[in-house]
């Protein structure tokens, strides 16, 4: 299973380190975008991390794809990536305030995934809470385990 994480943020960095780690991934490096050059060169720096300049090098190939950007970012970000999505691919959002039907509809995924992270994640004290659409579980709980 290939996991991308789409920004290097407070948020997308703090769930990135605790996946990274995580056996679920079957010793692959967990991926993560970002387009700040600075973030791109400190990420660089974790050998757990395959990290990506471009949503085109990584998003296609990523089963399960967690998305850590501002509220504010996520429409021109969902523009760029909605050629790139498939039906198989499983987005989980992190972001405070964007809808499931949002998502779903924004980037034609029917399979979406909604948290409410926290910080204390950071320090593996964090509890996150999640739901999907009703219709059918698209994650394992397991996942959330590992943050």
């Amino acid at each position: 299973m290939k996991v991308l994480v789409i920004g290097g943020g407070n948020m997308g960095l703090t769930y990135s380190e605790g996946m990274a780690t995580s056996e679920l991934l079957n010793r692959r490096k967990l991926m993560i975008h970002d387009l700040s050059a600075e973030t791109i060169a400190r990420l660089k720096e974790n050998p757990e991390f395959d990290v990506h300049e471009t949503l085109e090098d990584c998003l296609p190939q990523a089963d399960i794809i967690f998305v850590a950007v501002k509220p504010y970012h996520c429409e021109a970000l969902f523009e760029k990536m909605k050629p790139m999505v498939n039906d198989q691919q499983v987005f989980v959002s992190l972001m405070a305030g964007v809808t499931i039907d949002f998502i779903k509809d924004t980037l034609q995924a029917p399979k979406v995934i909604r948290t409410m992270p926290n910080l204390p994640a950071k320090v593996g004290m964090g509890v996150t809470s999640f739901t999907s659409q009703k219709q059918s579980h698209v994650l394992n709980s397991s996942w959330f385990a590992i943050c």
